[in-house]
C-alpha cells in the first residue's frame, strides 16, 4: 500500500485473543431526532438478511446512545430492490458503508484481521466513506464463537464514528479502541460496549456540523435562479 493511500485511509479495527483491557465508560447521550444520518449500506459480501438487519439494530443502539439516530438506506444486497433514493447527490449527513470481500491482493495489503476501514479527507474534516471486510469478519466469529451480527453491527459503529470524529485515531476506552479482545466482546454482548461520554459528545457535535453545512447548501440552492 502506497504511502499516499494509507495518509486516506483509517486501517482499525483488529480483533484479537488477548490479555482483557481496561474497564470502559459508557456515553449516555440520548437520541436527538434532529441530529440524523443517513447511512446508505451496499453489502456486496451478500450477508444474510437476517444477520445484516441484526447487525443493524446493534449499531443503531449504540449511535443512539451517543444522541445520535441513523436512517438505513438499503442500497445494494441479497433481497434490495432499486432503490431510486440510492442515487441522489449525497450530502455533508449522508454516509456510505460497504461491506466487502477483498480479493487476495487487497487483503494482503491489509494489517492481519483488520476488518474494516474509513476513508478520511487528507486536508483534514469527517469522511463519508467506510468499508468492512466481511471475510475477516467470519473469521473472528468463528474464532471466538460470537454471532456475526453482534461483530458486524460493533465494527460498523467503529467505523461510523471514525467518519464523524473526524480522526483516524483510536482510544484506550470504548467503542473506539484499537484491538478487541475476549472481554471487550463480552461487554458487547451486554450491550456495554460503547461510544464515551467524550467520544459521544465529538460525535453529536460531528453530526451537528454536517447537519449545518447541509442548511447552508439548501439555502445557497435556493439562491440560485432557476434556468
Amino acid at each position: 500500500m502506497t504511502k499516499t493511500v494509507r495518509n486516506f485511509l483509517a486501517l482499525s479495527f483488529l480483533l484479537i485473543a488477548s490479555t482483557p483491557g481496561l474497564a470502559e465508560t459508557a456515553s449516555t447521550g440520548e437520541a436527538n431526532p434532529s441530529l440524523k444520518i443517513t447511512l446508505r449500506v451496499y453489502d456486496y459480501a451478500q450477508v444474510r438478511p437476517r444477520t445484516l438487519a441484526g447487525a443493524k439494530r446493534e449499531a443503531g443502539k449504540i449511535l443512539r446512545k451517543a444522541g445520535v439516530e441513523v436512517v438505513w438506506l438499503d442500497c445494494y444486497g441479497v433481497t434490495v430492490e432499486e432503490n431510486p433514493a440510492c442515487r441522489q447527490s449525497l450530502g455533508p449527513s449522508d454516509l456510505v458503508l460497504r461491506i466487502v470481500r477483498p480479493n487476495r491482493a487487497a487483503r494482503a495489503a491489509l494489517r492481519h484481521n483488520t476488518c474494516g476501514l474509513s476513508v478520511l479527507p487528507k486536508n483534514g474534516g469527517g469522511g463519508t466513506y467506510a468499508a468492512i471486510f466481511y471475510d475477516g469478519l467470519e473469521e473472528v466469529a468463528k474464532a471466538l464463537r460470537l454471532p456475526r451480527k453482534l461483530i458486524l453491527g460493533h465494527t460498523a459503529a467503529h467505523e461510523i464514528g471514525h467518519l464523524l470524529l473526524a480522526s483516524t485515531g483510536h482510544s484506550r476506552r470504548g467503542l473506539m479502541r484499537a484491538v478487541f479482545r475476549p472481554k471487550d466482546w463480552d461487554r458487547a454482548g451486554m450491550g456495554d460496549l460503547l461510544f464515551t461520554p467524550g467520544q459521544g459528545q465529538r460525535v453529536r457535535a460531528g453530526v451537528m456540523e454536517r447537519l449545518r453545512q447541509q442548511e447552508q447548501a439548501v439555502q445557497m440552492a435556493q439562491l440560485v435562479p432557476a434556468n
